[in-house]
């Protein structure tokens, strides 16, 4: 059942990943029937990844206070309705509006679903849970161009990528309404209590939860306060934080970059544009392959080694190094091969190799903020 949990956790994530890039492949599309610019639709991708800044910040600190359930059923809400305004939106304006709150009531899932998940299994099998997780917001980017490029490759209209959404974010949304129990403790002892003295009839039975004061006034200041002091006051948070927003920002760069080098430069079909993303799928394969075999019985033999006791979070970190050397490679490599006189299959390897190098930097970052603030 906790590996059901850990996986619907990880697919909330690979729906708001996927819905993230999906648009991609209908970009022309868009530009034809709104009558403006690429780089104005192109907002519609990057504002939408841009609302992730915001989002977290209201998700994450109401989770700890009300439950991690409540929080992805309103959420996800949000992010249906917002889906089937993108669907029916009439101007680019409209559309680029309803993809910004799209992207911050979804983004819910990046921020609670790995704290849900270090929750669920013992500190042990961290880098398992983490790396599984990890694949899904990595995945999703790379599922959306496939699906929209097959969806515009068949002469469907453009607005069939986002009623795709709708119904991925619909699914999800009745799933967890239906599946999804809550996990935090405060909250699952409040249940307890309720429980204790509806059967006892002994109103004595009180959680921590229950007893604390609310001031609702001072509730705004609070959630959004908390994690903008935590990365004033918290270096270490701050330059994690920069990094892996570098990393994924470079990733949605890579929307923009493919359909030019592959169907401008090599003239691949839409479709098939959306296939050269496997290769970058790839690679973050093989990394999660070589954390769950190779890092994680290492990790595991230290912990032996220290008594059965958890090592220092620093250990993380050391795919995060082969990561930072992998992504710099592949960068240099995909910017000096993107040329139609150059195979597409040395961009694609270059693709992949970058795959790798954000997957190591993702998951390890992800794995240590979670050990260090657990």
């Amino acid at each position: 059942y906790r590996v059901y949990l850990m996986a619907l956790a990880g697919t909330l994530t690979l729906c708001t990943a996927f819905c993230s890039s999906v648009p991609s492949s209908g970009l022309f599309d868009i530009v034809k029937e709104f009558h403006t610019t690429s780089n104005v639709v192109k907002a519609s991708v990057f504002l939408f990844v841009a609302s992730f800044c915001v989002g977290p910040l209201v998700w994450a600190p109401l989770s700890e206070m009300f439950g991690r359930r409540i929080i992805f059923i309103i959420s996800y809400i949000g992010f249906v309705c917002f889906n089937v305004g993108c669907m029916q939106s009439q101007n680019i304006a409209s559309l680029i509006v309803c993809r910004i709150f799209a992207g911050a009531f979804g983004s819910s899932a990046m921020s609670n679903s790995p704290s849900m998940i270090a929750g669920l299994f013992h500190m042990k099998y961290l880098m398992v849970t983490i790396t599984i997780f990890a694949l899904m917001p990595v995945a999703g980017p790379c599922l959306g161009p496939i699906v929209g490029g097959y969806i515009i490759q068949a002469g469907a209209d453009w607005r069939w990528i986002f009623r795709v959404c709708t119904i991925f974010s619909f699914v999800l949304l009745v799933l967890v309404i239906f599946t999804m129990p809550e996990t935090m403790d405060p909250q699952r002892l409040q249940m307890k209590a309720k429980r204790l003295r509806k059967e006892t009839g002994d109103d004595r039975y009180r959680a921590p939860v229950e007893l604390r004061n609310i001031e609702w006034w001072k509730l705004p200041g609070q959630v959004v306060g908390k994690p903008i002091k935590m990365i004033i006051v918290e270096p270490m948070l701050l330059a994690t934080t920069v990094y892996i927003s570098f990393v994924y920002g470079t990733l949605y760069l890579l929307f923009v970059a493919y359909p030019f080098v592959f169907e401008l430069k090599h003239h691949l079909r839409p479709g098939s544009v959306g296939l050269t993303f496997l290769g970058f799928f790839v690679g973050c394969l093989a990394a999660g392959l070589y954390c769950i075999f190779v890092d994680h019985p290492m990790y595991v033999k230290g912990m032996e080694r220290n008594g059965g006791k958890p090592l220092a979070p620093e250990v993380r970190l050391r795919p995060c190094m082969l990561g930072s050397v992998l992504l710099t490679v592949s960068l240099f490599w995909f910017a000096w091969t993107s040329y139609d006189s150059i195979s597409f299959w040395s961009p694609l390897v270059a693709g992949g190799m970058f795959g790798s190098g954000l997957f190591f930097i993702f998951m390890s970052l992800f794995t240590y903020i979670v050990e260090v603030y657990i």
